[in-house]
């Protein structure tokens, strides 16, 4: 994480974002033992373009 988040700021990137499904415990508790706390201002949606035809 801190590699990640030393590329994102010699990029010039003000933040780090990233999800985990809802079940996903075991990575919520690691974030959390790292000090990060979920968003709650945030909505993720997704589209499956799977079949998708224009």
């Amino acid at each position: 994480m801190r590699e990640i988040c030393s590329i994102a700021y010699d990029s010039g990137c003000s933040r780090v974002e990233w999800t985990t499904d809802r079940d996903n415990t075991e990575a919520q508790a690691f974030y959390r033992r790292l000090g990060v706390l979920a968003a709650t201002t945030k909505v993720m949606y997704r589209l499956d373009c799977a079949g998708f035809r224009p």
